[in-house]
């Protein structure tokens, strides 16, 4: 299991699936969640042709931001890490998707209380970065 990811041991056994079809998201959120597969893929489509215009899930697999727009749309919290720091966070209901980015690939966490600590631990160490602020000065007359 790669060394780079928090609680590596609690990665979801789907990720490492070795499966050509471009659903590894779909098939660990439902995995995850307990779900039908197909009504998540159905609810990804969606969402990713609301976002993108675009229904390549089948060819070029989920973003990130379909999975965070998936997250919000069933009210659930949400957790994305990358490098072992939180990317974004999404307050919601549980269970709490949780799941890290690595290259072109999204590992999700299976373990429920894994998932809580990751979402604890991101909300108090979650900090964003300001835009530096410069003086304005009117335009000349």
């Amino acid at each position: 299991m790669p060394s780079q990811f928090l609680f590596p041991e609690a990665l979801c056994a789907e990720a490492f699936e070795a499966i050509d079809d471009y659903l590894c998201a779909p098939r660990q959120i439902a995995a995850v969640l307990k779900c039908d597969l197909d009504q998540v893929v159905a609810d990804l489509v969606a969402i990713e042709l609301l976002l993108y215009n675009t229904a390549d899930l089948h060819t070029r697999g989920c973003t990130p931001r379909v999975i965070i727009e998936y997250a919000k749309k069933h009210e659930l919290a949400c957790v994305l890490l990358h490098n072992e720091k939180t990317v974004e966070i999404v307050t919601g209901n549980r269970p709490i998707l949780a799941f890290a980015l690595h290259e072109d690939h999204c590992y999700f966490y299976s373990r429920p209380r894994v998932r809580n600590s990751l979402m604890k631990r991101c909300n108090t160490e979650n900090v964003k970065l300001k835009k530096a602020q410069r003086t304005s000065t009117p335009p000349p007359c």
